[in-house]
């Protein structure tokens, strides 16, 4: 019973790990001090415009991803990310699939060998 519920959560994870991972546009940063303890903080954030899901995410296949071009979530507390989140960039373009206009994601690795 434990190995299985273990496994559970593992994958529970995992899933909202890639969840997690979204596209989006970086519009601009925040430098934010705060003086804690008589010492001096800083953070940065990134105010983050995410793109919506799109039913056509795993058109291509990995690691590609398909987005709703022009399309973002709502303004929420999402919207501001510590610089230290940001995973990676990622390359793109837009195209036209069944009609409608698509934005197409590939990352890009941090390395080149």
């Amino acid at each position: 019973m434990l190995i299985f519920l273990n496994r559970f959560l593992n994958s529970l994870l995992k899933a909202n790990i890639e969840e997690a991972r979204r596209s989006g546009i970086v519009t601009f940063y925040i430098v934010h001090s705060v003086k804690i303890n008589g010492q001096f903080n800083q953070h940065v954030f990134a105010v983050v415009w995410w793109y919506k899901f799109d039913e056509d995410q795993e058109y291509f296949g990995k690691p590609v991803q398909v987005w709703k071009l022009d399309e973002y979530e709502p303004c929420g507390p999402a919207l501001f990310m510590p610089v230290q989140r940001i995973a990676q960039r990622y390359a793109s373009c837009s195209v036209t699939i069944n009609g409608r206009k698509k934005l197409i994601v590939s990352p890009v690795p941090r390395l080149f060998h």
